[in-house]
């Protein structure tokens, strides 16, 4: 059984997060339906990697396209759709993860999201 299980996927589009109102819905819907859809097809392989396990960490570094201020909850928000993919592909509740831990990384062209899926530490 693995320790931990890294995934990297791409920067959300912007229409995700919770402070764009600028789009018609479908557009909205048709970016989160693409994110849970890439969560899903990075993760399905490792499905069961997880199993047995009650209690997850989740630890999520995001690596903006542009030095454009951004917010961090604004940030996690908008990953939703690619969160509930990967625990879909893995076979997980996301219920299981207890803890999660958000982090800006420096500006990366493109932009990208890397996600480390793990068992919680006991205290």
């Amino acid at each position: 059984m693995p320790s931990n299980l890294s995934f990297t996927l791409p920067y959300p589009d912007p229409v995700l997060s919770p402070n764009s109102s600028k789009r018609h819905w479908r557009y909205k819907q048709a970016a989160k339906e693409l994110q849970r859809s890439n969560g899903y097809y990075l993760s399905f392989r490792q499905a069961g990697a997880f199993d047995g396990i009650n209690e997850l960490q989740m630890k999520i570094v995001f690596f903006p396209p542009t030095a454009i201020r951004r917010d961090l909850d604004n940030a996690f928000s908008s990953m939703k759709a690619a969160i509930d993919g990967l625990c879909k592909g893995l076979g997980i509740d996301d219920a299981q993860i207890r803890r999660t831990v958000l982090e800006w990384g420096p500006v990366t062209s493109g932009g990208q999201v890397n996600i480390e899926l793990s068992q919680k530490k006991s205290k």
